[in-house]
């Protein structure tokens, strides 16, 4: 029935329900990911989640262990953590954590890993 709701009605709850969860900020939490390691690690066919060190698994360790509050706060408008990639130069005006996003989808969907398995629709 959402349909029946007026968009500025579920807006207006929405950014509230967002305002009111929002983390207080503090430092800035910034993850290193490292592609060398992950394209060993796909290239050893380790598909375990326990075992495999491709993106989106270090990218979990990194981060599971945070407070959830923490996780909710913004940094630079509109991050919640920075991402930095070992032995690799980059400065994030968007373009690192992106990077880092995608990759990190992209071994979630991917069957180099075996924590979603793919269904037939």
């Amino acid at each position: 029935l959402s349909h029946l709701v007026f968009r500025d009605v579920k807006m207006g709850l929405i950014e509230a329900a967002k305002e009111r969860t929002q983390g207080s900020g503090g430092n800035s939490l910034t993850i290193t990911l490292d592609n060398f390691s992950a394209s060993r690690s796909i290239e050893a066919n380790e598909r375990d989640i326990r075992t495999s060190r491709c993106i989106f698994v270090q990218a979990f360790r990194a981060l599971h262990h945070k407070d959830t509050k923490l996780l909710r706060s913004c940094w630079d408008g509109d991050r919640v953590f920075q991402v930095t990639f070992r032995g690799e130069n980059g400065s994030d005006a968007g373009g690192v954590f992106r990077e880092g996003m995608s990759r990190v989808v992209e071994d979630l969907f991917s069957d180099t890993l075996n924590l979603l398995i793919p269904c037939p629709n």
